[in-house]
């Protein structure tokens, strides 16, 4: 993309007296109103996770999804306990990296994998609220993953394939018809491959790319005031961030402006009803947060509640879409499943 003008598109829809005096009440009452909206977006999302990891003492879900799992499409059945066990895998992969490698490099995945098992109910030791994680599901023919509970890898390259094989475990239940808890599949199946993409940068070997998606078939898959709301906020705070870089570095960030706003179009023309503030207020940052990873983290908290409501198709367009959005190795190593509820 050419980066002729300092800027090219920055905030086009302000009005000429967005700024006046005459408009300063309603200004502050529209950005109360848009903060209010961020906060029950994000609520949304911390509740659902909350919920998400909460059986009170009763077996979990049988969802079962069938998945192709190797070059030759072979597939096979894949069940809620077939991805505790792939969790359990991880988090004592994760401590054996940390034994390694004690510098520090992969605390953040001793954290992440923690957090996946949080969000099933599962504890470290292999049993969640109710049952057995290793038991196998009353419905479909569970593969025979509980020997990897016991065998941790302190292989990046392994347990990079590890979270991938989560990611497409859980991005498979929540793809089946009658999944119970489709927000928490989505989103582990995001965080799971997000890490297996930090995984690899940290330790220098292959990146997994995003999955493919354009801007257009992801915003037809998201036709709702809110995630145009937020996404038009994100771009904001994006082009915010984006005018402090120096002209001709800033291409892939004006590339993703570009494509928000390709996103946006796509939602309008599902004729929702537009709410999009003229001027998003700015959020309150917290230490080392900068505009750009809070937009980030706020848009794919959007995204993928709008994913767990899509159909297969959509699904995966946001979820590859969302993917898209973090381009250097320094956003992607800021996220994780926790900040998604800021």
């Amino acid at each position: 993309m050419s980066d002729e003008h300092p800027l090219p598109h920055t905030f086009p829809r302000v009005d000429s007296d967005a700024f006046s005096p005459s408009s300063a009440t309603t200004s502050q009452g529209s950005a109360l109103r848009f903060t209010g909206a961020i906060v029950i977006a994000i609520s949304i999302f911390v509740g659902a996770l909350a919920v998400m990891g909460t059986h009170f003492g009763s077996p979990p879900p049988s969802d079962t999804a069938t998945v192709t799992k190797d070059a030759f499409s072979q597939t096979q059945v894949v069940t809620r306990s077939d991805l505790e066990n792939h969790a359990l895998a991880l988090a004592r992969s994760a401590h054996a990296l940390l034994t390694m490698y004690p510098d520090g490099r992969y605390n953040f995945l001793a954290k992440e994998t923690s957090a996946f098992l949080d969000a099933l109910g599962v504890s470290s030791t292999g049993k969640d609220t109710g049952t057995e994680a290793s038991s196998p599901s009353s419905e479909g023919t569970p593969t025979d993953d509980a020997s990897l509970a016991s065998a941790p890898s302190a292989d990046p390259g392994e347990v990079t394939s590890q979270l991938l094989s989560l990611s497409q475990d859980a991005r498979a239940l929540a793809n089946a018809p009658r999944s119970s808890e489709r927000l928490t599949y989505t989103a582990l199946s995001f965080a799971a491959h997000m890490n297996a993409m930090i995984l690899a940068e940290s330790s220098e070997i292959a990146t997994p790319a995003c999955p493919t998606a354009t801007p257009q078939e992801a915003g037809k898959a998201a036709p709702s005031s809110a995630t145009l709301a937020i996404a038009e906020a994100a771009r904001q705070w994006l082009e915010t961030d984006a005018a402090h870089i120096a002209v001709g570095q800033r291409n892939e960030e004006l590339a993703r402006i570009a494509n928000l706003d390709l996103f946006e179009e796509a939602i309008l023309r599902e004729k929702v009803t537009d709410t999009r503030e003229t001027v998003a207020a700015y959020p309150t940052l917290s230490e080392g947060e900068t505009l750009t990873s809070y937009a980030l983290v706020t848009l794919t908290s959007q995204l993928l509640i709008a994913s767990s409501q899509a159909d297969e198709s959509g699904r995966n367009q946001l979820f590859g879409f969302a993917c898209s959005l973090y381009l250097t190795p320094d956003e992607r190593a800021r996220f994780s499943l926790s900040s998604l509820s800021h």
